[in-house]
């Protein structure tokens, strides 16, 4: 029975382990800088560069969405319920390698930030 229960902790602590999450960007560290943010006519302009090392598609998109809704968050009382649409133009190791779109406020029932498309070179 001790072997049993030793064998049954032996293999959760193997699946805790293999849980790790190699490309997760770490907490608290800037993930990139925002170089340009310009509003013209219902339109949203920004440029970021990606500040952290990107090992994997799921590691940028991360990078990027979570700083496509920190950059509207800081303009949500500018953006108020009106209809936006909002490029984001991503820099990569000093190349810019796409654009990510996005709407902001896109009806009164769905307002905040939607993904729409992306075009990156990653």
């Amino acid at each position: 029975m001790k072997k049993i229960i030793l064998l049954i902790v032996f293999i959760f602590m193997l699946g805790l382990v293999a849980c790790n999450d190699h490309d997760a960007i770490p907490k608290g560290d800037p993930i990139a800088e925002v170089i340009e943010f310009k509003l013209e006519d219902k339109t949203v302009i920004s440029t970021i560069k990606i500040l952290v090392e990107i090992s994997s598609k799921e590691a940028l998109d991360e990078a990027i969405h979570s700083t496509a809704h920190r950059i509207y968050e800081e303009h949500k009382t500018t953006f108020g319920s009106q209809t936006y649409t909002f490029f984001l133009n991503v820099e990569l190791n000093n190349e810019l390698i796409g654009t990510v779109s996005y709407k902001i406020n896109s009806s009164i029932s769905q307002p905040g930030l939607i993904y729409v498309a992306e075009s990156l070179n990653y």
